[in-house]
């Protein structure tokens, strides 16, 4: 429905009650895409059916009702990799991997893009490394100037969750690569949720052979 809402999180973790902050630009609907803080804005990814992947940006705090459209790729994308990583004291946002629309059958795609982002909006594109192999409901989260990508399948129906780990770094001036394999997951995971907390990265839930509630941790600060 576009709405944006907002809660307090207490330092126990405990979320308070959600109440209206504002509403995104008219006749954007966000369905299964990702929000999240950074360089003093709030973001959410948009793959609009019109035939573009676009970073919606808000710079403040709320009421959120002044957005930004930051055209990201210039062609659909379902289900890609979002991703962002600090280099240089520069913060930069990644779409990887994902699916192409029907035109072009659907395919899962290796190619991404990548941008600053600051106060809502985003600057000149920089290089990103084709992933080593097509990717989309994997997921995606970064430990400082490293990028990991996680699970998902080379296919959207039909395509089997797969347990491989990948890491790129970002570079001084945002390229991001060159892609390594990382120790594998313990089992073969998609359409779950991937998060960087203190010192670990969590792989939480999504689909193996079917849904799951397990979550996976490792190290990646030292």
């Amino acid at each position: 429905e576009g709405h944006v809402f907002s809660a307090d999180l207490a330092s126990d973790g405990t979320l308070g009650v959600l109440a209206p902050a504002g509403a995104l630009p008219a006749g954007v609907d966000v369905f299964d895409d990702l929000a999240f803080s950074a360089a003093g804005g709030i973001w959410s990814t948009y793959a609009s059916l019109d035939g573009s992947c676009d970073l919606l940006g808000a710079a403040g705090a709320a009421p959120l009702d002044s957005w930004t459209t930051n055209p990201f790729l210039s062609e659909f994308r379902g289900r890609p990799e979002w991703a962002t990583a600090t280099a240089a004291g520069e913060t930069y946002a990644y779409v990887l991997g994902g699916y192409g629309d029907a035109d072009a059958g659907n395919a899962v795609q290796t190619s991404g893009a990548g941008a600053p982002v600051v106060a809502g909006a985003i600057g000149t594109p920089v290089a990103v490394d084709d992933l080593p192999k097509p990717t989309t409901f994997g997921m995606a989260a970064s430990a400082d100037d490293w990028v990991f990508v996680i699970g998902g399948r080379d296919a959207v129906f039909g395509g089997q969750p797969r347990a491989d780990v990948i890491a790129g770094r970002a570079g001084s001036d945002g390229h991001l690569g060159a892609w390594t394999a990382e120790a594998a997951l313990p089992s073969a995971r998609s359409n779950g949720c991937a998060v960087v907390a203190g010192n670990f990265l969590y792989v939480l839930g999504g689909a193996g052979a079917s849904a799951t509630d397990t979550v996976f941790a490792a190290r990646v600060r030292f």
